[in-house]
């Protein structure tokens, strides 16, 4: 029994140090596309493409935001459904949705 524990412990922890940031660590393909890339992602973010950076950190930002949602809202289908408890991020998210959905009315 505890070693069953602790490879799941092992499993954890592997999960946890592989998830890293995306970008952190740049692929190379070759000196020619690096410098091209860079020029492009700086254009877009000096003014040059302000407008194409924007309108793609927008909807960057709106995919993460429904992305998440569906994360969350499949895990509060599942929790109610097995009567498990649902996890503390989860927790989080909902309150902070319930406040802001308060705020609003409050405002009208």
């Amino acid at each position: 029994m505890e070693e069953e524990e602790i490879r799941k412990e092992r499993v954890l922890d592997t999960r946890r140090i592989e998830r890293k940031p995306i970008m952190k660590n740049k692929t190379s393909f070759g000196k020619y596309f690096d410098d091209q890339r860079d020029r492009i992602v700086a254009d877009m973010q000096t003014g040059k493409n302000a407008e194409l950076n924007i309108a793609w950190r927008e909807d960057y930002d709106n995919s993460q935001r429904e992305k998440k949602e569906r994360k969350y809202r499949k895990e509060l289908l599942e929790c109610s459904e097995k009567g498990v408890e649902i996890s503390p991020e989860c927790k989080v998210y909902f309150k902070k949705q319930f406040e802001t959905s308060n705020e609003s009315v409050i405002d009208k």
